[in-house]
């Protein structure tokens, strides 16, 4: 579905007036317009739950956030509000909560009262009568970026999970203070997984095609995996604050390069993997 809306025809508009995540993020992220208002909330926490982010979101985080931003979000699964949503490029427009209905008519009225079908910049032009030009929040993101990319630039968890002791420990650093926190709830499998899986599509160049089938080679072995389980019952059933899954392994350094390997690899078997409408293998 998350393939099919990122190569649909026609303009393709989500309105986000509150809460999205996960599954709802792969309905929105991959049309070309996004309006948002000061409402919004974004994230994609699946690592606490022992999962990774997935429904296209990889390529997304890997290749379309400003520095390693995407990065940041994908493996802390930190809660993104207006001004981060809007400077990640999670929204493409600002609008007001109390105008989104106004416009929401007007889109209705401008499609069936027009004699041709509506193009991408007409949607926009509507919008433009409703939307502010700038976010009214600043972006916290923004004004980490720098420690942002100098961290989570790293080639392996541990030595991101290093980078940020140090900023800790040499600047008191409280964001680094909050990240470390936040990666020691997740689960260490979905966080070497998640972070190898991001090197991979930016270092290749992966497209959405390519960059969601390898999302589907992961999600097909991640959920036979116990983690997801335990992570589940833990965050979404039990919801006992400040409690971490007993995950396995139950730490970074015995996650080892063959597992996430193994997680990473193609089906052996051609029929499991990804194809075209047409056919071809992608």
């Amino acid at each position: 579905m998350n393939w099919r809306i990122h190569r649909y025809p026609k303009p393709y508009l989500s309105l986000i007036d509150g809460v999205v995540m996960g599954g709802g993020v792969g309905l929105c992220l991959h049309g070309g317009i996004r309006v948002v208002t000061e409402r919004v909330l974004f994230a994609m926490p699946e690592v606490t739950v022992g999962h990774f982010p997935d429904v296209g979101t990889s390529y997304f985080f890997a290749r379309q956030c400003p520095g390693y931003v995407g990065f940041y979000l994908a493996l802390t699964g930190a809660r993104a509000r207006l001004g981060d949503v809007m400077y990640a490029g999670i929204g493409t427009h600002y609008v007001p909560s109390a105008r989104i209905n106004d416009l929401e008519r007007a889109l209705c009225s401008a499609t069936s009262n027009s004699a041709k079908k509506l193009t991408k910049i007409d949607i926009i032009d509507i919008i433009g009568k409703f939307s502010d030009l700038t976010s009214p929040e600043v972006s916290p993101l923004e004004r980490h970026q720098p420690d942002i990319d100098w961290c989570f630039s790293a080639p392996t968890m541990e030595e991101i999970i290093s980078r940020l002791h140090e900023q800790k420990r040499t600047r008191a650093c409280a964001w680094a203070t909050t990240t470390l926190s936040m990666l020691a709830k997740a689960c260490p499998t979905s966080l070497k997984v998640t972070l190898r899986m991001l090197h991979r599509i930016r270092a290749l160049g992966m497209s959405f095609e390519r960059s969601v089938a390898q999302e589907l080679r992961i999600s097909g072995r991640i959920v036979e995996r116990e983690d997801i389980g335990r992570g589940v019952r833990a965050v979404l059933v039990d919801k006992k604050k400040g409690h971490v899954p007993a995950w396995d392994p139950p730490t970074l350094e015995e996650v080892t390069e063959g597992m996430v390997e193994d997680i990473l690899a193609p089906y052996t078997d051609a029929g499991m993997e990804l194809r075209t409408e047409e056919g071809h293998l992608i």
